[in-house]
C-alpha cells in the first residue's frame, strides 16, 4: 500500500509549511553588545551569552517507580510521573517522562530493554533528573538516579522550584563553557 503524497490531496496545512527547525544556540536570539577591545570583558560577556541561551529549551528526565503489585498501582504510579511532567511543561521545560512513553507495555520487551532504553534517551537528550515521590523503592528509579549522577546532570530528588532549576543549568553551563566544552 503506498501512501499518498499530501500535495495529491490538496493544500499543505499552513502550520507545515511554516515549520523551520529550531535556530542553532546563539543564533536568532539577539545579541548583547560587547566591547571586544578588551579580553576579559568580551570572555565573560560570551560566556554570559551562551550560558543564557543554554538556559532554554532544556530537557528533564522522570524517574519513579513504574510497577506495582496491581494495574490500579501501575497507573497510580504513571499518574504521579504525568503530575510532575505537567508541572514541568508548564513552568517552560521540556520533559522526556518513560512512564508516559511505555505505559501498559509490560510483557512485549524485558524490563531491562526498557531501562537501557531509557538510560540512553537520558544521555543523549536530557539535561536534569527530577524523581517522583517513593523513587527510592524503586530499582529502576535507582539505577536512573546513578546513571544522572555518572554522566554528570543536575539530580532533584524533590520536586525543584522554577528558580532552583533556571539556577542549576546556569551553574551547568557556567561550567561547561569554563571547561572548554563552549567558548570563544
Amino acid at each position: 500500500m503506498t501512501i499518498p503524497h499530501a500535495s495529491s490531496q490538496g493544500a499543505v496545512p499552513q502550520q507545515l509549511e511554516e515549520r523551520r527547525p529550531p535556530s542553532p544556540p546563539g543564533r536568532g536570539a539577539p545579541q548583547k553588545q560587547v566591547d571586544i577591545s578588551h579580553p576579559t570583558r568580551y570572555c565573560n560577556a560570551r560566556r554570559e551569552t551562551s550560558v543564557m541561551t543554554w538556559e532554554r529549551n532544556r530537557i528533564i528526565f522522570i524517574s519513579g517507580p513504574y510497577r506495582g503489585e496491581t494495574p490500579h498501582d501501575i497507573n497510580t504510579n504513571i499518574d504521579r510521573a504525568r503530575d510532575v511532567a505537567e508541572y514541568l511543561w508548564e513552568i517552560g521545560y521540556g520533559v522526556f517522562c518513560p512512564h508516559l512513553n511505555s505505559a501498559h507495555m509490560d510483557g512485549i520487551a524485558p524490563d531491562e530493554n526498557f531501562l537501557e532504553a531509557d538510560l540512553e534517551i537520558m544521555e543523549r537528550t536530557c539535561d536534569a533528573l527530577v524523581c517522583v515521590t517513593g523513587w527510592e523503592n524503586s530499582e529502576g528509579a535507582c539505577a536512573e538516579v546513578d546513571w544522572a549522577r555518572k554522566i554528570p546532570i543536575p539530580v532533584f530528588k524533590t520536586l525543584p522550584t522554577p528558580e532552583k532549576l533556571r539556577d542549576a543549568f546556569a551553574r551547568l553551563a557556567r561550567k561547561r563553557f569554563d571547561d572548554g566544552v563552549w567558548g570563544p
